[in-house]
Protein backbone atom coordinates (compact mmCIF):
# COMPACT_ATOMS: atom_id res chain seq x y z
CA UNK A 1 0.00 0.00 0.00
CA UNK A 2 1.44 3.92 -0.35
CA UNK A 3 2.40 5.54 2.52
CA UNK A 4 1.68 9.14 2.32
CA UNK A 5 4.17 11.83 3.25
CA UNK A 6 2.43 13.88 5.59
CA UNK A 7 5.31 16.43 5.98
CA UNK A 8 4.48 17.87 2.21
CA UNK A 9 1.25 15.90 1.47
CA UNK A 10 3.16 14.91 -1.93
CA UNK A 11 2.73 11.40 -2.49
CA UNK A 12 5.69 9.12 -2.33
CA UNK A 13 5.02 5.87 -2.97
CA UNK A 14 6.51 2.13 -2.71
CA UNK A 15 4.10 -0.49 -2.37
CA UNK A 16 4.80 -2.98 0.11
CA UNK A 17 5.04 -5.96 -2.04
CA UNK A 18 8.44 -4.27 -3.66
CA UNK A 19 10.33 -3.62 -0.50
CA UNK A 20 9.03 -7.14 0.45
CA UNK A 21 10.62 -8.77 -2.66
CA UNK A 22 13.71 -6.45 -2.23
CA UNK A 23 14.44 -7.70 0.77
CA UNK A 24 14.05 -11.15 0.20
CA UNK A 25 16.23 -10.73 -3.02
CA UNK A 26 19.10 -9.30 -0.37
CA UNK A 27 18.95 -11.92 2.20
CA UNK A 28 19.17 -15.05 -0.37
CA UNK A 29 22.26 -12.51 -2.09
CA UNK A 30 23.48 -11.56 0.70
CA UNK A 31 23.95 -15.45 2.48
CA UNK A 32 25.66 -17.09 -0.74
CA UNK A 33 27.26 -14.03 -2.30
CA UNK A 34 30.56 -15.12 -1.88
CA UNK A 35 30.09 -19.09 -2.00
CA UNK A 36 31.53 -20.57 -5.20
CA UNK A 37 29.15 -22.20 -7.98
CA UNK A 38 25.87 -19.78 -6.42
CA UNK A 39 26.13 -17.32 -9.98
CA UNK A 40 22.65 -18.44 -11.29
CA UNK A 41 21.42 -16.97 -7.88
CA UNK A 42 23.11 -14.44 -7.40
CA UNK A 43 22.66 -13.04 -10.88
CA UNK A 44 19.00 -13.64 -10.11
CA UNK A 45 18.71 -12.12 -7.17
CA UNK A 46 21.01 -8.69 -8.85
CA UNK A 47 18.60 -8.70 -11.24
CA UNK A 48 15.13 -9.04 -9.73
CA UNK A 49 16.17 -6.33 -7.24
CA UNK A 50 17.74 -4.03 -10.02
CA UNK A 51 14.48 -4.11 -11.61
CA UNK A 52 12.44 -3.02 -8.84
CA UNK A 53 14.88 -0.49 -8.01
CA UNK A 54 14.21 1.02 -11.40
CA UNK A 55 10.81 1.56 -10.90
CA UNK A 56 11.30 2.70 -6.94
CA UNK A 57 14.13 4.99 -8.70
CA UNK A 58 11.48 6.44 -10.94
CA UNK A 59 8.84 6.92 -7.78
CA UNK A 60 11.54 9.00 -6.21
CA UNK A 61 13.29 10.59 -8.90
CA UNK A 62 12.87 14.30 -7.65
CA UNK A 63 14.96 13.42 -4.68
CA UNK A 64 17.88 13.20 -7.19
CA UNK A 65 18.03 16.88 -7.16
CA UNK A 66 19.04 16.73 -3.43
CA UNK A 67 22.58 16.89 -2.16
CA UNK A 68 22.01 14.05 -0.55
CA UNK A 69 22.63 11.97 -3.90
CA UNK A 70 25.93 13.35 -4.90
CA UNK A 71 27.48 10.13 -3.88
CA UNK A 72 25.92 8.52 -6.54
CA UNK A 73 26.60 11.04 -9.07
CA UNK A 74 30.17 10.49 -8.07
CA UNK A 75 29.96 6.92 -8.61
CA UNK A 76 28.35 7.52 -12.34
CA UNK A 77 32.02 9.56 -12.53
CA UNK A 78 33.32 6.83 -11.61
CA UNK A 79 32.16 4.19 -14.54
CA UNK A 80 32.99 7.70 -17.04
CA UNK A 81 36.74 7.00 -15.96
CA UNK A 82 36.70 3.46 -16.43
CA UNK A 83 35.50 3.99 -19.94
CA UNK A 84 38.24 7.06 -20.66
CA UNK A 85 40.43 4.98 -19.13
CA UNK A 86 40.32 1.97 -21.49
CA UNK A 87 39.66 4.11 -24.70
CA UNK A 88 43.04 6.49 -23.59
CA UNK A 89 45.19 4.86 -21.33
CA UNK A 90 44.74 1.45 -21.44
CA UNK A 91 47.72 -1.20 -20.85
CA UNK A 92 45.80 -4.00 -21.92
CA UNK A 93 42.66 -2.95 -23.68
CA UNK A 94 41.04 -6.63 -24.06
CA UNK A 95 41.38 -7.75 -20.13
CA UNK A 96 40.20 -4.35 -19.32
CA UNK A 97 37.16 -4.66 -21.88
CA UNK A 98 36.27 -8.53 -20.53
CA UNK A 99 36.32 -6.60 -16.82
CA UNK A 100 34.28 -4.04 -17.60
CA UNK A 101 31.79 -5.96 -18.84
CA UNK A 102 31.78 -8.50 -16.14
CA UNK A 103 33.06 -7.61 -13.01
CA UNK A 104 31.94 -3.64 -13.69
CA UNK A 105 29.05 -4.52 -15.04
CA UNK A 106 28.40 -6.61 -12.15
CA UNK A 107 28.89 -3.62 -10.01
CA UNK A 108 26.59 -1.46 -11.92
CA UNK A 109 23.36 -3.73 -11.44
CA UNK A 110 24.70 -4.06 -7.53
CA UNK A 111 24.75 -0.09 -7.42
CA UNK A 112 21.47 0.10 -8.66
CA UNK A 113 19.73 -2.70 -6.31
CA UNK A 114 21.50 -0.90 -3.69
CA UNK A 115 20.32 2.28 -4.14
CA UNK A 116 16.30 1.36 -4.91
CA UNK A 117 16.69 -0.87 -1.85
CA UNK A 118 17.61 1.74 -0.24
CA UNK A 119 15.36 4.59 -1.30
CA UNK A 120 12.57 1.18 -0.39
CA UNK A 121 13.60 0.76 2.98
CA UNK A 122 13.35 4.66 3.41
CA UNK A 123 9.95 4.63 2.98
CA UNK A 124 9.36 2.07 6.22
CA UNK A 125 11.09 5.17 7.72
CA UNK A 126 8.77 7.99 6.95
CA UNK A 127 6.52 9.85 10.36
CA UNK A 128 3.31 8.07 11.24
CA UNK A 129 0.19 8.92 9.02
CA UNK A 130 -2.77 9.76 10.64
CA UNK A 131 -4.62 6.17 9.37
CA UNK A 132 -4.23 3.51 12.40
CA UNK A 133 -4.61 0.74 9.60
CA UNK A 134 -2.14 2.13 7.59
CA UNK A 135 0.51 3.13 10.23
CA UNK A 136 -0.04 -0.30 11.43
CA UNK A 137 0.56 -1.83 8.29
CA UNK A 138 3.84 -0.01 8.39
CA UNK A 139 5.10 -1.10 11.37
CA UNK A 140 4.25 -4.85 10.48
CA UNK A 141 6.37 -4.50 7.01
CA UNK A 142 9.37 -3.00 8.89
CA UNK A 143 9.45 -5.95 11.44
CA UNK A 144 9.11 -8.68 8.22
CA UNK A 145 11.63 -6.52 6.37
CA UNK A 146 13.99 -5.96 9.44
CA UNK A 147 13.89 -10.21 10.18
CA UNK A 148 14.71 -10.32 6.65
CA UNK A 149 17.48 -8.18 6.38
CA UNK A 150 19.24 -10.17 9.28
CA UNK A 151 18.49 -13.38 8.01
CA UNK A 152 20.80 -12.49 5.42
CA UNK A 153 23.46 -10.48 7.52
CA UNK A 154 23.81 -13.37 9.61
CA UNK A 155 23.69 -16.11 7.13
CA UNK A 156 27.35 -16.25 6.21
CA UNK A 157 28.27 -17.11 10.00
CA UNK A 158 25.45 -19.57 9.61
CA UNK A 159 26.54 -21.57 7.31
CA UNK A 160 30.08 -21.51 8.47
CA UNK A 161 29.47 -22.83 11.78
CA UNK A 162 27.31 -25.84 9.58
CA UNK A 163 30.18 -26.47 7.63
CA UNK A 164 32.52 -26.49 10.84
CA UNK A 165 30.27 -29.12 12.95
CA UNK A 166 29.42 -31.47 9.76
CA UNK A 167 33.38 -31.03 8.98
CA UNK A 168 34.83 -32.00 12.30
CA UNK A 169 31.97 -34.07 13.69
CA UNK A 170 30.01 -35.78 10.47
CA UNK A 171 32.25 -38.81 9.95
CA UNK A 172 32.27 -39.64 13.68
CA UNK A 173 28.17 -38.99 13.82
CA UNK A 174 28.30 -41.31 10.48
CA UNK A 175 26.68 -38.65 7.91
CA UNK A 176 28.40 -38.48 4.61
CA UNK A 177 28.70 -34.73 4.08
CA UNK A 178 28.61 -33.63 0.59
CA UNK A 179 31.39 -31.26 -0.59
CA UNK A 180 29.30 -28.35 -0.57
CA UNK A 181 29.13 -28.64 3.21
CA UNK A 182 32.38 -28.74 3.94
CA UNK A 183 35.54 -26.62 4.69
CA UNK A 184 37.98 -26.81 2.61
CA UNK A 185 41.51 -25.26 3.53
CA UNK A 186 43.02 -24.66 0.24
CA UNK A 187 42.06 -24.40 -3.42
CA UNK A 188 39.29 -26.57 -4.44
CA UNK A 189 35.32 -26.04 -6.34
CA UNK A 190 33.89 -25.13 -2.81
CA UNK A 191 37.05 -23.41 -1.00
CA UNK A 192 36.41 -20.24 0.47
CA UNK A 193 38.88 -18.01 0.99
CA UNK A 194 39.68 -16.35 4.18
CA UNK A 195 39.16 -12.96 3.04
CA UNK A 196 35.76 -13.62 1.68
CA UNK A 197 34.98 -14.26 5.26
CA UNK A 198 36.14 -11.17 6.61
CA UNK A 199 34.79 -9.19 3.56
CA UNK A 200 31.12 -10.33 4.47
CA UNK A 201 31.65 -11.32 8.55
CA UNK A 202 32.84 -7.91 9.69
CA UNK A 203 30.65 -5.77 8.29
CA UNK A 204 28.12 -7.83 10.40
CA UNK A 205 29.78 -7.73 13.03
CA UNK A 206 30.45 -4.11 12.89
CA UNK A 207 26.37 -3.31 12.57
CA UNK A 208 25.42 -5.59 15.76
CA UNK A 209 27.77 -3.29 17.34
CA UNK A 210 25.76 0.00 16.14
CA UNK A 211 22.49 -1.68 17.00
CA UNK A 212 23.44 -2.49 20.41
CA UNK A 213 24.27 1.27 20.55
CA UNK A 214 21.14 2.18 18.95
CA UNK A 215 19.36 0.30 22.16
CA UNK A 216 21.59 2.12 24.65
CA UNK A 217 20.60 5.17 22.89
CA UNK A 218 16.81 4.39 23.56
CA UNK A 219 17.81 3.27 27.57
CA UNK A 220 17.07 -0.59 25.68
CA UNK A 221 20.06 -2.01 27.33
CA UNK A 222 18.92 -4.62 28.87
CA UNK A 223 16.84 -6.39 25.66
CA UNK A 224 16.41 -9.36 23.88
CA UNK A 225 17.47 -7.42 20.55
CA UNK A 226 20.94 -6.65 22.52
CA UNK A 227 20.87 -10.22 23.32
CA UNK A 228 20.75 -11.23 19.99
CA UNK A 229 22.86 -8.93 18.36
CA UNK A 230 25.87 -10.26 21.13
CA UNK A 231 25.12 -13.82 19.67
CA UNK A 232 25.78 -12.12 16.47
CA UNK A 233 29.10 -10.86 17.20
CA UNK A 234 29.90 -13.88 19.44
CA UNK A 235 29.09 -16.16 15.99
CA UNK A 236 31.64 -13.68 13.68
CA UNK A 237 34.39 -14.30 16.00
CA UNK A 238 33.67 -18.05 16.19
CA UNK A 239 33.74 -17.56 12.44
CA UNK A 240 37.15 -15.68 12.69
CA UNK A 241 38.90 -17.96 15.90
CA UNK A 242 38.20 -21.55 13.60
CA UNK A 243 39.40 -20.11 10.80
CA UNK A 244 42.37 -18.43 12.10
CA UNK A 245 41.50 -14.93 10.39
CA UNK A 246 44.17 -12.76 12.06
CA UNK A 247 43.22 -9.56 10.48
CA UNK A 248 39.33 -10.22 11.40
CA UNK A 249 40.67 -10.38 15.14
CA UNK A 250 42.04 -6.66 14.90
CA UNK A 251 39.30 -4.93 13.23
CA UNK A 252 36.97 -6.30 15.59
CA UNK A 253 39.25 -4.62 18.33
CA UNK A 254 39.38 -1.60 16.29
CA UNK A 255 35.48 -1.74 15.92
CA UNK A 256 34.55 -2.49 19.18
CA UNK A 257 37.28 0.59 20.86
CA UNK A 258 35.81 2.78 18.23
CA UNK A 259 31.94 1.94 19.55
CA UNK A 260 33.95 2.11 23.38
CA UNK A 261 34.87 5.63 22.52
CA UNK A 262 31.23 7.18 20.79
CA UNK A 263 29.63 5.63 24.27
CA UNK A 264 32.41 7.34 26.56
CA UNK A 265 31.60 10.53 24.83
CA UNK A 266 27.92 10.72 25.01
CA UNK A 267 27.89 9.87 28.76
CA UNK A 268 30.91 11.12 30.47
CA UNK A 269 29.20 13.89 31.98
CA UNK A 270 25.95 11.54 32.83
CA UNK A 271 26.70 10.42 36.50
CA UNK A 272 23.58 8.79 36.63
CA UNK A 273 23.77 6.46 33.12
CA UNK A 274 24.31 3.27 35.30
CA UNK A 275 23.44 1.05 32.30
CA UNK A 276 25.72 3.07 30.10
CA UNK A 277 28.47 2.56 32.57
CA UNK A 278 27.76 -1.38 32.38
CA UNK A 279 27.31 -1.40 28.46
CA UNK A 280 31.02 0.56 28.12
CA UNK A 281 32.39 -2.19 31.10
CA UNK A 282 30.74 -4.65 28.56
CA UNK A 283 33.00 -3.16 25.71
CA UNK A 284 36.04 -2.73 27.43
CA UNK A 285 35.74 -6.69 28.52
CA UNK A 286 34.65 -7.43 24.45
CA UNK A 287 37.91 -5.29 23.78
CA UNK A 288 39.98 -6.63 25.86
CA UNK A 289 38.92 -10.40 25.11
CA UNK A 290 40.41 -9.34 21.82
CA UNK A 291 43.52 -7.85 22.56
CA UNK A 292 44.36 -11.22 24.59
CA UNK A 293 43.59 -13.42 21.57
CA UNK A 294 45.64 -11.03 19.34
CA UNK A 295 48.55 -11.21 21.68
CA UNK A 296 48.89 -14.80 21.66
CA UNK A 297 48.64 -14.49 18.11
CA UNK A 298 52.33 -15.33 16.35
CA UNK A 299 51.86 -12.85 14.06
CA UNK A 300 51.87 -10.00 16.75
CA UNK A 301 54.46 -11.53 18.67
CA UNK A 302 57.53 -10.37 16.41
CA UNK A 303 55.57 -7.92 14.35
CA UNK A 304 58.27 -5.09 14.94
CA UNK A 305 61.23 -7.50 13.57
CA UNK A 306 60.28 -8.63 10.73
CA UNK A 307 58.50 -5.09 9.61
CA UNK A 308 62.33 -4.13 9.74
CA UNK A 309 63.02 -6.81 7.67
CA UNK A 310 60.71 -5.82 5.23
CA UNK A 311 61.41 -1.89 5.02
CA UNK A 312 64.78 -2.77 3.88
CA UNK A 313 63.73 -4.43 0.28
CA UNK A 314 66.78 -4.02 -1.40
CA UNK A 315 68.81 -6.29 1.01
CA UNK A 316 66.00 -8.39 1.22
CA UNK A 317 64.40 -9.03 -1.81
CA UNK A 318 62.83 -12.45 -1.16
CA UNK A 319 59.57 -10.09 -1.03
CA UNK A 320 59.28 -10.68 -5.05
CA UNK A 321 58.61 -14.14 -5.15
CA UNK A 322 56.24 -15.61 -3.44
CA UNK A 323 58.62 -18.03 -1.01
CA UNK A 324 60.41 -19.34 -3.98
CA UNK A 325 63.52 -18.07 -3.10
CA UNK A 326 63.07 -18.42 0.93
CA UNK A 327 62.61 -15.92 3.29
CA UNK A 328 65.37 -13.64 5.52
CA UNK A 329 66.04 -13.64 9.14
CA UNK A 330 64.94 -11.00 11.75
CA UNK A 331 66.75 -9.20 14.27
CA UNK A 332 65.18 -12.08 16.82
CA UNK A 333 68.11 -15.33 14.56
CA UNK A 334 64.48 -16.15 13.71
CA UNK A 335 63.24 -16.85 10.06
CA UNK A 336 60.45 -13.91 9.59
CA UNK A 337 56.61 -14.11 10.16
CA UNK A 338 55.81 -14.72 6.50
CA UNK A 339 52.88 -13.02 6.41
CA UNK A 340 54.08 -9.85 8.31
CA UNK A 341 57.08 -9.52 6.39
CA UNK A 342 55.19 -10.13 2.76
CA UNK A 343 52.70 -7.97 3.87
CA UNK A 344 54.58 -4.91 5.08
CA UNK A 345 56.66 -5.25 1.87
CA UNK A 346 54.31 -5.22 -0.98
CA UNK A 347 52.49 -2.59 0.99
CA UNK A 348 55.77 -0.40 0.80
CA UNK A 349 56.39 -1.03 -2.32
CA UNK A 350 52.62 -0.90 -3.66
CA UNK A 351 52.45 3.07 -2.02
CA UNK A 352 55.90 3.59 -4.07
CA UNK A 353 54.24 2.78 -7.63
CA UNK A 354 51.50 5.43 -7.10
CA UNK A 355 53.07 8.27 -7.52
CA UNK A 356 55.13 6.67 -11.00
CA UNK A 357 51.80 5.28 -12.05
CA UNK A 358 48.72 7.70 -10.64
CA UNK A 359 46.47 7.06 -13.63
CA UNK A 360 46.84 3.27 -12.85
CA UNK A 361 47.16 0.07 -14.33
CA UNK A 362 43.66 -0.23 -15.39
CA UNK A 363 43.01 -3.57 -14.02
CA UNK A 364 40.72 -4.27 -10.70
CA UNK A 365 42.46 -7.59 -10.12
CA UNK A 366 46.51 -7.87 -9.99
CA UNK A 367 47.35 -4.74 -11.33
CA UNK A 368 50.21 -4.58 -8.67
CA UNK A 369 52.09 -7.67 -9.79
CA UNK A 370 51.50 -6.41 -13.41
CA UNK A 371 53.62 -3.37 -12.24
CA UNK A 372 56.52 -4.58 -9.89
CA UNK A 373 56.79 -6.70 -13.29
CA UNK A 374 57.43 -3.80 -15.13
CA UNK A 375 61.00 -3.14 -12.91
CA UNK A 376 61.19 -6.96 -11.76
CA UNK A 377 60.46 -9.39 -14.53
CA UNK A 378 60.92 -12.32 -12.95
CA UNK A 379 58.57 -11.34 -9.87
CA UNK A 380 55.91 -13.63 -8.76
CA UNK A 381 53.57 -10.54 -7.44
CA UNK A 382 49.60 -10.61 -7.88
CA UNK A 383 48.07 -8.20 -5.23
CA UNK A 384 49.23 -5.94 -2.05
CA UNK A 385 47.74 -7.71 0.79
CA UNK A 386 45.57 -3.57 0.71
CA UNK A 387 42.10 -3.16 -0.79
CA UNK A 388 42.93 0.21 -1.16
CA UNK A 389 46.21 -0.17 -2.37
CA UNK A 390 45.26 -2.60 -4.82
CA UNK A 391 42.24 -0.50 -6.19
CA UNK A 392 44.75 2.78 -6.57
CA UNK A 393 47.28 0.68 -8.61
CA UNK A 394 44.40 -0.75 -10.60
CA UNK A 395 41.81 2.22 -11.61
CA UNK A 396 44.21 5.33 -10.45
CA UNK A 397 44.06 7.57 -8.02
CA UNK A 398 40.92 9.45 -10.04
CA UNK A 399 38.93 6.16 -9.68
CA UNK A 400 39.61 5.48 -5.73
CA UNK A 401 39.11 9.63 -5.02
CA UNK A 402 35.81 8.76 -6.43
CA UNK A 403 34.77 5.59 -4.89
CA UNK A 404 36.25 7.04 -1.14
CA UNK A 405 34.27 10.39 -1.58
CA UNK A 406 30.87 8.36 -2.18
CA UNK A 407 31.31 6.38 0.57
CA UNK A 408 31.90 8.84 3.25
CA UNK A 409 29.55 11.21 1.93
CA UNK A 410 27.41 8.39 1.97
CA UNK A 411 28.14 7.74 5.63
CA UNK A 412 28.27 11.72 6.75
CA UNK A 413 24.14 11.77 4.80
CA UNK A 414 23.45 8.69 7.15
CA UNK A 415 24.75 10.10 9.98
CA UNK A 416 23.38 13.73 9.96
CA UNK A 417 20.00 12.41 9.12
CA UNK A 418 19.48 9.81 11.98
CA UNK A 419 16.48 10.68 14.80
CA UNK A 420 18.62 12.89 17.52
CA UNK A 421 18.67 11.56 20.95
CA UNK A 422 16.14 13.89 22.24
CA UNK A 423 13.33 12.53 20.27
CA UNK A 424 10.72 9.70 21.79
CA UNK A 425 10.14 6.77 19.93
CA UNK A 426 7.84 3.84 20.54
CA UNK A 427 9.00 1.82 17.95
CA UNK A 428 12.40 0.02 18.12
CA UNK A 429 12.41 0.06 14.20
CA UNK A 430 13.38 3.45 13.86
CA UNK A 431 15.01 5.57 11.27
CA UNK A 432 18.40 5.64 13.63
CA UNK A 433 18.11 1.31 13.48
CA UNK A 434 18.24 1.27 9.96
CA UNK A 435 20.34 3.74 8.66
CA UNK A 436 22.95 2.54 11.30
CA UNK A 437 22.88 -0.73 9.49
CA UNK A 438 24.88 0.71 6.41
CA UNK A 439 26.72 3.50 8.47
CA UNK A 440 28.21 0.78 10.37
CA UNK A 441 28.57 -1.93 7.05
CA UNK A 442 30.34 1.40 5.32
CA UNK A 443 32.74 1.38 8.62
CA UNK A 444 33.23 -2.05 8.47
CA UNK A 445 34.01 -2.03 4.94
CA UNK A 446 36.20 0.85 4.99
CA UNK A 447 38.86 -0.80 7.58
CA UNK A 448 38.94 -4.29 5.91
CA UNK A 449 40.03 -2.80 2.68
CA UNK A 450 43.23 -1.32 4.69
CA UNK A 451 44.66 -4.45 4.82
CA UNK A 452 42.91 -7.30 2.97
CA UNK A 453 43.33 -8.23 -0.73
CA UNK A 454 39.94 -7.78 -1.75
CA UNK A 455 39.67 -5.76 -4.86
CA UNK A 456 37.80 -7.80 -7.26
CA UNK A 457 34.94 -9.24 -8.08
CA UNK A 458 32.35 -9.67 -5.06
CA UNK A 459 34.11 -8.11 -3.02
CA UNK A 460 33.86 -4.50 -5.16
CA UNK A 461 29.94 -5.28 -5.77
CA UNK A 462 29.40 -5.73 -2.23
CA UNK A 463 31.32 -2.53 -1.19
CA UNK A 464 29.42 -0.36 -3.91
CA UNK A 465 25.89 -1.93 -3.07
CA UNK A 466 26.36 -0.82 0.33
CA UNK A 467 27.32 2.94 -0.97
CA UNK A 468 23.88 3.06 -3.11
CA UNK A 469 21.93 1.42 -0.43
CA UNK A 470 23.20 4.24 2.14
CA UNK A 471 22.68 6.89 -0.25
CA UNK A 472 19.45 5.46 -1.11
CA UNK A 473 18.00 5.56 2.14
CA UNK A 474 19.83 9.18 2.88
CA UNK A 475 17.98 10.21 -0.38
CA UNK A 476 14.98 9.15 0.49
CA UNK A 477 14.36 9.64 4.23
CA UNK A 478 15.65 13.76 3.11
CA UNK A 479 12.85 13.84 0.77
CA UNK A 480 10.51 12.31 3.58
CA UNK A 481 11.33 14.51 6.72
CA UNK A 482 9.64 17.13 8.02
CA UNK A 483 11.45 20.78 6.62
CA UNK A 484 12.24 21.65 9.92
CA UNK A 485 14.41 18.79 10.74
CA UNK A 486 16.59 19.00 7.68
CA UNK A 487 19.80 19.30 8.14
Amino acid sequence: MPQKNSASNTAVTVPYFVVLVQAVCFAILYAVWMLPKTIFLRNICLGIGAALSLFVIYRYRKSFLSKFALPIYLLLTLFAWLVFHLLFLSNDYQAQYRELTSVWKNCSIAILFGLGFGISLSSLMSHSVANSEIQKNKVRMSQIVWILIWLGLIAPELIFIIKWVLTNQGPAWGIAVPDYLKLWQSSAPYYVAKLDYVCFCLPVLAIALGQIKVQIDQERLLSWANGFYVCVVASVLFVFAKWQVFNGFIYALLITAILACMLLWRYFKRTSSSKQFIAIVFMCALAASLLHQIKNDSHFETFVADAKVALDGEKYPQWKYGGTQGYPSNELGRQVNVSNYERVSWFVNGVELVPRYPQGYGLLHRSFGRLVKIDYPDSKMHQSHSGWLDLTVGIGIPGVALILGAMLLAMRNCSKLQIPPATPSEDTLNRKAFLNIAWWALLGLGLIWCTTEISQKVNMEALLFWVALATGMSMGVNLAIDPGEKP
